[in-house]
């Protein structure tokens, strides 16, 4: 699913980030519910420089519309940060990152629960 326009130009403006290209193709990603490398969204944005992408990435987070959810190997994983608190499971096999969701409604703190196993796709190979 895809943010419409103007909500991607609300996001944006409401974090004082100037609206670019490459913001929006970026939030477009992260609309689609998954956590992303830095090196998986590099390869989706095709006309971005590297260091473009990870200043994107910088700024995203420093203004709190992405968050870190962890490493993967030696790479963070990130995702909209507006999304409900849950879990996440880092597949020890193709390093994919799967959300798992909360049964505790109404967190009042920040959590953070990682676990490492098989993927829905690799869990029988």
């Amino acid at each position: 699913m895809t943010p419409q326009p103007d909500r991607r130009n609300d996001r944006l403006r409401a974090r004082g980030l100037r609206q670019t290209k490459d913001r929006h193709e970026l939030l477009n990603l992260f609309a689609q519910k998954r956590a992303w490398t830095v090196a998986e969204l590099h390869r989706r944005l095709a006309d971005a420089n590297l260091s473009t992408v990870y200043r994107n990435i910088q700024k995203m987070t420093a203004v709190g519309l992405i968050r870190p959810i962890g490493q993967t190997g030696a790479e963070a994983r990130f995702e909209l940060s507006d999304r409900p608190h849950h879990a996440h499971l880092n597949c020890d096999r193709c390093a994919a990152t799967a959300c798992i969701p909360c049964p505790i409604d109404n967190l009042t703190a920040d959590h953070t629960l990682e676990m490492r196993g098989r993927c829905e796709e690799c869990k029988d190979k």
